[in-house]
């Protein structure tokens, strides 16, 4: 992964500068070029009809903005650094943990089921969670039964319906909650361990989750 404290692009796709972009240097040659242009005019300017003080101000005064903007970006920029360093601490601490997610698939590997955890927002007076393989065949369905209303946690051990090992993969999840009116379908989360972290546009932080693929870090439910 680039080091995100020397790639540059981070904060201009941010929306901000650096000291080292065009578009700071060009600010810096539009200040010289004022300052040059109001002395130029000074030193120029008709002794019988010199300058109005009243319009020098006005001048100094939009030097004295172009200024302050200019300290302003320098500030901005600062924050930019501070902004990728925290996110950098961020990535640091998550690579090997688990977080929940919204997804439809998750990860079934040799030593770790595949885990996860429903939202039901009614009582349902049954409740199915169906894994697929890559094939689109059902392999499992574990009946949870009734439950009340609430976040509820499913665990597939990799067991097919026939008693046989399913092997190590991704697997489709299909919810099925039977909330009186009929059987709804809801969408599952499911505990993913981080594997990588990048920086997405705008310096924004993206976990690669196995099993999942890449979501961004706003989208993480809780961290296990």
């Amino acid at each position: 992964m680039p080091d995100p404290i020397s790639d540059l692009s981070i904060f201009s796709n941010a929306g901000l500068r650096t000291a080292a972009d065009p578009v700071e240097k060009e600010t810096k040659s539009q200040q010289a070029n004022f300052l040059l242009l109001m002395t130029e005019q000074i030193k120029h300017q008709n002794p019988l009809n010199p300058m109005e003080g009243a319009d020098f101000l006005a001048q100094l005064a939009q030097f004295s903005t172009v200024e302050q903007l200019s300290g302003l970006n320098d500030k901005f920029d600062q924050l930019a650094g501070n902004l990728v360093s925290d996110q950098s601490l961020q990535a640091a601490s998550l690579i090997g943990k688990n977080v929940v997610v919204n997804a439809g698939s998750g990860f079934l590997g040799l030593d770790r089921p595949l885990q996860g955890q429903l939202n039901l927002p009614l009582p349902a007076g049954d409740l199915k969670v169906n894994f697929y393989d890559e094939v689109g065949q059902l392999v499992r369905q574990l009946n949870l039964g009734a439950r009340p209303s609430g976040d509820v946690s499913f665990s597939w051990d990799g067991t097919t319906d026939s008693g046989e090992w399913a092997g190590q993969g991704n697997y489709r999840i299909e919810a099925l909650a039977d909330m009186g009116s009929g059987t709804e379908a809801l969408d599952p989360q499911v505990s993913a361990p981080v594997d990588s972290v990048s920086l997405g546009d705008g310096g924004n932080l993206v976990l690669n989750l196995v099993g999942v693929g890449a979501v961004p870090y706003s989208a993480v439910q809780a961290i296990r």
